[in-house]
């Protein structure tokens, strides 16, 4: 009887435990999945980009044909009655390079100016682990959140990667009025490209 007594304790016990346990890995739990990304953005936003980009010599990154460590990223800002300019970062064979394609209007006189930018403020390492970082290589499309709020008048982002050969886009869409998090990054982000290559016009105004 005694025996039978102290197992069921020994049982009861461990139940317990158990159940602490899972409990405490509940409070660690990932947030819920996020949603399918809608990439109807895409129509009118690339649009723009392309245009931009046939206007300055270059093709899409989408076709960029890079391998290994190579990669290029694209980060455009403006959109809607915002003319868009974009940053353009390289890494080719090991050598960093970046490229302003600054606004053109659409009405003469053109002024199709593209820069090359220099060493960034804090150099090219640190730079990048800045901008990697505030999550510039992982944020998901803002579609995948929620609903955006939208307004024509106020700035957007996107991004364009290609990593060797891999590549991918997402947007941000007003990310001064979006309560997520990774819309605040994307803040950040243009605010480090703002700092590092001396482009205020990235800066998000808040």
């Amino acid at each position: 009887m005694l025996r039978t007594l102290l197992i069921l304790t020994l049982s009861i016990a461990s139940c317990g435990s158990g159940v602490r346990q899972e409990q405490k890995l509940d409070s660690r739990a990932t947030p819920s999945p996020l949603l399918a990304v809608d990439y109807s953005w895409k129509s009118a936003m690339f649009r723009e980009i392309n245009e931009r980009v046939r206007e300055a010599g270059m093709k899409g990154l989408e076709d960029a044909r890079l391998s290994g460590s190579d990669l290029e990223v694209r980060i455009w800002h403006g959109f809607g009655l915002i003319l868009i300019e974009g940053l353009v970062i390289k890494r080719v064979e090991g050598k960093w390079s970046a490229l302003h394609l600054a606004g053109v209007s659409s009405t003469p006189p053109k002024h199709n100016r593209q820069t090359i930018t220099g060493v960034p403020k804090s150099g090219w390492e640190i730079c990048w682990q800045r901008l990697t970082n505030a999550g510039m290589l992982s944020l998901p499309d803002a579609t995948r959140l929620g609903k955006e709020p939208v307004d024509p008048d106020v700035l957007s982002y996107v991004v364009e990667l290609n990593i060797g050969g891999d590549y991918r886009t997402y947007h941000y869409t007003y990310p001064e009025a979006n309560e997520h998090n990774e819309a605040k990054r994307m803040i950040e982000i243009g605010d480090i490209i703002s700092e590092e290559f001396g482009l205020p016009q990235f800066r998000t105004q808040r």
